[in-house]
């Protein structure tokens, strides 16, 4: 999976003794993979009237679903594992970074 910030902009930045930055990964709460934009914009309109936060992101013409982002994968499950249950979507973790 792609990621702008550690494929650029990472390498890029100036070290020094005193400056450290430790590498990290991202997880999102995917509330399913598509196809079409069309099927995952139904998918990001019905969750948000639901009150989810829900957002549109297209990576080499995969459109996903994503609910919210987390720092640690254990944050991620727990939410994913809350809302499993609450629709008809296929809900799981990704890393993305």
């Amino acid at each position: 999976m792609f990621c702008y910030f550690c494929h650029y902009l990472s390498p890029n930045l100036l070290f020094n003794n005193k400056n450290v930055i430790n590498s990290h990964s991202y997880y999102m709460v995917v509330m399913g993979e598509y196809n079409k934009l069309a099927d995952a914009e139904t998918v990001a309109s019905g969750a948000a009237v639901m009150g989810a936060a829900s957002y549109v992101w297209n990576n080499n013409n995969k459109f996903f679903v994503v609910g919210n982002i987390y720092k640690t994968k254990e944050d991620a499950n727990k939410v994913c594992e809350q809302i499993k249950n609450t629709a008809n979507y296929n809900i799981f973790v990704k890393q993305i970074c």
